[in-house]
């Protein structure tokens, strides 16, 4: 339990976006979902709202007094290679789901960075890097683990409570604390993935080229633009900061040869 006034208040509170500042009265770091339930009780008594956070990744608007739980800890992570199933605590970030399920030739559904975390992805939807081929990552959910408002601890799955497991694939974070989630894994099989970058005069170019190739693409192929600003720090590789860029995002899984036949259309477009 921290207060504003404790050392390692400022750290068991802030968001991945420094620019929001959260302010609890309360910060409570949970190690298991009895700790959750334990501590939504404790805030119920004192009336007082309640707040979690893992990563830090989805806080967009700053927490205003009240109790704010940290789930960062909740690490559990195991994977069923015969099931091909993965189950995680609510502080699993992707990059251990990826790492681990790779050993037995397995992939979660995760989306273009590792660092976020499992739940509150997947809580959002989750779209994946595969995502044309897959769909959502909250539709291959096959339980949660949740405490509700009154700090009960609940199973959540299609025959268990069903009504609830509706809204929270893709319904976020209000429903209730995510203590675990326990969701299908798929063959990683061989993947053809990377990005082209190109120089922001050409975006209109790009843009057109785009709209016309991604529905040739078959399920197999995956693809999105991102329109970056990038800073002038030395963290950027050196030809693209500073710059303006559309960033093509790519992903086929199947035969490198055919997924670099698909995708030369739009290498074609501009120079990159």
């Amino acid at each position: 339990m921290f207060t504003p006034t404790d050392p390692g208040f400022a750290e068991e509170v802030a968001a991945f976006n420094l620019s929001t500042q959260h302010q609890p009265d309360v910060a409570f770091g949970a190690l298991d979902a009895e700790d959750v339930a334990t501590a939504v009780k404790w805030a119920a008594e004192q009336g007082m709202p309640v707040a979690v956070q893992s990563t830090g990744h989805g806080a967009s608007n700053a927490i205003q007094g009240g109790l704010l739980i940290s789930t960062r800890r909740m690490l559990e992570l195991s994977i069923d290679p015969v099931e091909r199933t993965a189950r995680v605590g609510a502080g699993v970030r992707w990059k251990a789901v990826v790492d681990h399920a790779a050993t037995f030739g397995l992939m979660g559904l995760c989306g273009s960075t590792t660092d976020v975390g499992v739940v509150g992805y997947t809580l959002g939807g989750g779209l994946p890097i595969m995502g044309r081929k897959y769909g959502f990552a909250s539709d291959h959910v096959i339980a949660f683990e949740l405490v509700t408002a009154d700090g009960t601890q609940r199973r959540v799955s299609k025959d268990e409570n069903p009504e609830l497991f509706f809204l929270l694939r893709g319904g976020k974070g209000n429903l209730g604390i995510v203590t675990a989630i326990e969701f299908h894994l798929f063959p990683s099989e061989d993947i053809f993935a990377g990005g082209v970058y190109f120089d922001g005069q050409h975006a209109a170019t790009v843009l057109d080229q785009f709209s016309r190739w991604v529905d040739t693409l078959p399920t197999e192929a995956s693809a999105s633009l991102a329109f970056l600003r990038l800073p002038d720090m030395d963290i950027i590789p050196e030809p693209l900061r500073g710059k303006f860029v559309v960033h093509l995002r790519y992903a086929y899984q199947g035969d490198a040869a055919v997924a670099t036949q698909l995708l030369e259309p739009m290498r074609q477009c501009a120079p990159s």
